[in-house]
């Protein structure tokens, strides 16, 4: 990103702190590089695909309302994504298998939902509305799917 005025050196440490910059010389991080589906390292994964029962990916920068959505909606404003994303991963780098309907229910195999990337960590919770906002649910539907299918 090019520089942004005053603001830029609290969205460089805000990135640095996130992981979004740990490349060379404070540049995207390789880990971030590699979520590009025409990445090498992504290709690497394409095997394993097959095997993905379940995806969630989110569309919302701000995500639920918490103490990091202002700081990530800066960051992903900073960063200016062509598309929709979670302030760190563009939609496009959604890890759902090709071909995959995402859904907004949460107990769907490939959910999008309307949150930020530390939201989909479940570490704020579900949201108090909608069911494009519950995160943590989806985590639960997702294990019930795989104790059912072990017994």
């Amino acid at each position: 990103p090019t520089d942004r005025g005053p603001v830029e050196p609290v969205l460089r440490a805000l990135a640095k702190r996130v992981g979004f910059c740990d490349g060379p010389n404070g540049s995207v991080s390789s880990a971030y590089r590699a979520l590009a589906r025409s990445s090498p390292a992504f290709a690497g994964l394409r095997p394993w695909l097959g095997r993905v029962n379940g995806s969630m990916c989110g569309d919302s920068p701000f995500g639920l309302w918490s103490i990091n959505s202002v700081e990530l909606r800066a960051l992903a404003s900073w960063v200016n994504f062509s598309e929709k994303n979670d302030a760190v991963v563009p939609l496009s780098g959604c890890p759902a298998p090709a071909g995959a309907k995402l859904s907004r229910d949460p107990r769907g195999e490939h959910y999008l939902a309307s949150v930020n990337h530390y939201d989909l960590t479940c570490r704020h919770g579900d949201g108090w509305w909608g069911k494009h906002r519950k995160p943590c649910t989806w985590y639960r539907a997702m294990a019930e799917r795989a104790a059912a299918a072990a017994r």
